[in-house]
């Protein structure tokens, strides 16, 4: 498989005639560049071109090639025969290069690149290839003026340090000061001292005779600065200045100077600590050469960056297709926002970090959020089950619970972890969050709804018509054949057992698992108006005892 990020990975198979899949592990280890070094020596009328890169590619299919840049083709080209290949790279268009040494003698001018051509595992049994682009530069055949930096002295005056490269030794002059003739033969030092504020012609001589021009305005040019690569914790880390033999050079902290870190151009921290590293850094730098004037401190403030963290794997479920996902909301942990998004299967289905389930089928996906900063990367795996909505059963019911009206979800063993439970009653009433039941005591009758998204995302509801949602014994009944408050009513109650006594203490009826039965008889027929008395046995083990006046008809 192609584009799977560097980690350990467990994969299964089935094999003609096996009954069970072959699962196994593999690691993945990531491309890695462990050196590269270019280096370009300027010869008369040529130049050699000295490679060394190391990586962990496979080095039987790769290759290491030079190409120029063909400005009115726009395209990279042979060097020599000025042949363009698309975009790949070959014989046909490049040049090919041995690494681990000097490539000598390419009589060549222009812009240049060094590519490395390499094959990695595609899908199934096919490979892909990959282009990195090295180094660039550009030889013209002539010496070249990389830059110059002035200096201002006391006395008003300026000293300029020019930096050239070409075919050794390299001669400098001053020709033209403010377009007037100015002639200063400096010889081989790059170090010109005592310059007035004016606009100067450098040039620099190779030893083949070639010479190059600049014209810089001495009043402008601003002296060396400290630089530095990634500060990252924990890594690394370097500061430096350009490096001239005729400059001494040392380092400290501006909280210790008397600890003198370096003595050379560079300072090397061998691992940054913010708590002991962060600060402000001082180099002195003072020149040898006699007469110069260049005696300064150069400041740098060091301020180390934590390394990239993508957060958590995360592996879940989801239910029903259709939607579109923010894969952002499944990040976990302590992750770095500004990361970048990959689709392991190449469904074409994600956009950023939005994923379009409409254009999937049902099945295991796995994506990838990478987070790459200080030179270093890490990576979260997102696993997502998409399942089809399996319509799951929800059973509401009713009933009294003390003195308040509760109605539920009696089957949420079997529905297992909820996301999300939407409650909708009449009158407007509704409730979210994850709450497997609902008080709704005193609330109108009619029809109450319950809407489930389980752990899987899976969505299921269902609804039920609930007439009384008080939890009140009666106090009454008038059994006349109205439909009106014809029976005593404990529907809403879960009664194990029911007994009532006349006035008398004797009992006239008794019944198991007592709904509404009873209207105001006893075995021996209708009884007479007047108040009799109960005790009730509920299944949750308490009991109630009261009084109901029973009214007959006057006729």
């Amino acid at each position: 498989m192609f584009g799977l990020p560097g980690g350990n990975y467990t994969y299964s198979l089935m094999l003609e005639g096996c009954p069970e899949p072959v699962t196994g592990t593999m690691n993945v280890v990531p491309y890695q560049e462990t050196g590269n070094t270019v280096e370009v020596i300027p010869n008369c009328g040529s130049f050699d071109l000295y490679l060394q890169h190391q990586s962990n590619s496979a080095t039987t299919f790769t290759g290491f090639w030079l190409q120029r840049y063909d400005e009115n083709l726009g395209l990279w080209v042979h060097p020599g025969t000025g042949a363009s290949g698309g975009d790949d790279v070959g014989y046909f268009n490049a040049i090919l290069l041995n690494n681990g040494t000097t490539n000598y003698s390419l009589p060549y001018t222009g812009q240049f690149r060094v590519v490395k051509r390499f094959s990695v595992y595609g899908h199934g049994s096919s490979n892909n290839t990959c282009y990195t682009v090295l180094y660039e530069f550009t030889f013209t055949g002539a010496p070249q003026i990389e830059a110059a930096y002035g200096f201002p002295c006391d006395n008003g005056l300026a000293e300029v340090i020019v930096v050239a490269n070409g075919v050794e030794p390299l001669t400098y002059q001053i020709t033209s000061k403010n377009g007037q003739p100015f002639v200063v033969d400096n010889g081989t030092s790059n170090v010109f001292t005592g310059l007035e504020k004016a606009v100067y012609n450098f040039r620099v001589t190779d030893n083949c005779g070639n010479l190059v021009n600049v014209l810089y305005d001495v009043s402008v040019l601003e002296f060396i600065e400290i630089e530095a690569g990634s500060i990252c914790n924990g890594q690394p880390v370097q500061l430096w200045l350009p490096e001239f033999t005729f400059l001494l050079y040392e380092w400290y902290k501006s909280d210790d100077p008397d600890t003198i870190l370096s003595t050379s151009h560079t300072l090397n921290i061998s691992s940054f600590n913010p708590e002991t590293d962060s600060g402000l850094y001082i180099v002195h730098v003072e020149s040898v050469t006699p007469g110069s004037c260049i005696d300064t401190l150069l400041e740098y403030n060091a301020i180390g960056t934590a390394l990239p963290q993508a957060g958590n794997d995360v592996e879940t479920a989801l239910c029903g297709l259709g939607n579109v996902l923010n894969l952002s909301v499944y990040l976990s942990g302590d992750y770095d926002a500004g990361g970048y998004w990959q689709d392991a299967a190449f469904t074409g289905a994600l956009n950023g970090s939005m994923l379009n389930t409409a254009l999937l089928n049902p099945g295991s996906y796995v994506f990838y959020y990478t987070v790459a900063q200080c030179d270093v990367t890490d990576t979260a795996q997102i696993t997502l089950h998409l399942l089809e909505n399996d319509n799951y059963p929800v059973v509401l019911e009713g009933k009294c619970t003390g003195d308040s009206y509760i109605i539920s979800i009696i089957n949420m063993e079997d529905i297992g972890a909820t996301q999300q439970i939407e409650w909708q009653g009449p009158g407007g009433y509704s409730h979210t969050g994850n709450d497997y039941f609902i008080d709704v005591t005193g609330l109108p009758e009619g029809e109450y709804s319950a809407e489930v998204i389980n752990a899987d995302g899976c969505t299921s509801q269902a609804a039920s018509w609930f007439e009384r949602t008080d939890c009140t014994m009666p106090r009454g009944i008038s059994p006349n054949g109205d439909e009106f408050n014809n029976n005593f009513d404990l529907s809403n109650f879960d009664v194990k057992y029911l007994v009532i006594f006349n006035r008398y203490g004797l009992k006239v009826y008794e019944a198991n698992n007592y709904i509404d039965e009873w209207h105001g008889q006893s075995d021996k027929g209708e009884l007479p108006t007047g108040t009799y008395y109960y005790m009730v046995s509920l299944e949750d083990g308490t009991q109630r005892t009261g009084w109901v006046y029973l009214q007959r008809e006057v006729k």
